[in-house]
């Protein structure tokens, strides 16, 4: 009989260990995209993520080692590409709402320039930081490059976990937009 519990003991010990986590899913902040009120001067936006990136993994950086690794129970809940793109633009529209440019994520607008922005990395930090590098490129309805800007901006975790990643991401992405703003302004 004693053998029979320490068996059956061990059996339920090795599930436990064994069982699998559950999955949670994440949605980046801001990432509902809310169309302008104005409409004169429309500039499209696109965003294109580095093919690292484009999986549902959260990209999470260990610079001790400069390595980077992938979460398989924490994913983004949708196309990290179009959360960052609703996410960027709704932040360019709060930040010219006094001014003749509105920034869009939809292709089908008579836009005469388009705002084309390219992350190369997307990622929290075990050091408690959040990166966000890339360049935006301003282009003309022929698709040629009126104006260039790279950009590499972090912000710390004020709180630890997923959360604390997911909020210090979109303060970075806060900084981005500030940067592509002032940079981009006047140049229509």
């Amino acid at each position: 009989m004693k053998r029979y519990i320490i068996t059956f003991c061990l059996i339920f010990f090795l599930n436990a260990c064994a069982s699998k986590a559950n999955t949670q899913y994440y949605y980046l902040p801001n990432s509902n995209f809310i169309p302008p009120l104005k409409i004169n001067n429309v500039i499209e936006i696109t965003v294109q993520v580095a093919d690292h990136l484009s999986s549902p993994s959260i990209v999470i950086g260990d610079k001790r080692f400069h390595s980077i690794h992938f979460t398989t129970n924490h994913l983004w809940a949708e196309n990290l590409a179009k959360s960052i793109q609703n996410n960027i633009s709704n932040k360019l529209n709060q930040l010219g709402k006094n001014n003749d440019n509105a920034f869009s994520i939809y292709s089908d607008t008579n836009s005469l320039e388009k705002l084309e922005i390219i992350i190369e990395k997307f990622q929290g930090n075990l050091d408690g930081t959040a990166e966000v590098v890339g360049y935006a490129n301003l282009l003309d309805n022929q698709h040629n490059i009126k104006k260039s800007l790279a950009f590499k901006e972090t912000a710390l975790q004020s709180f630890d976990g997923y959360q604390g990643m997911l909020e210090a991401l979109d303060n970075a992405l806060s900084k981005v937009a500030n940067k592509i703003y002032i940079f981009f302004e006047g140049v229509s």
